[in-house]
């Protein structure tokens, strides 16, 4: 009887292929392209396991950078009361 879940040996690493799209991550429910240092997606089925990890881990490293530019210090929203929006 099958059990649910993951087959044993099985590993979600992170990004996966889709035919005619090529090589891809997932990122808030969006498909984002791997791709190379030189910024070509990559599309064939058959790249090597080493050149797809580091296309992730620049993929994440990449995320990490736009959600940290985000939160800067300076960048904070400024709150504002009613009382002085009626007085403005």
């Amino acid at each position: 009887m099958a059990k649910p879940g993951r087959r044993k040996g099985r590993r979600n690493k992170g990004y996966f292929y889709r035919k005619g799209r090529g090589w891809a991550a997932s990122d808030r429910g969006k498909m984002v392209p791997l791709r190379l240092p030189d910024g070509t997606a990559i599309g064939d089925r058959q790249t090597e396991e080493s050149v797809l990890r580091d296309a992730y881990a620049r993929f994440l490293v990449d995320k990490q950078a736009a959600e940290g530019a985000a939160e800067k210090p300076g960048a904070e929203v400024q709150q504002v009361t009613v009382e002085e929006v009626r007085l403005a």
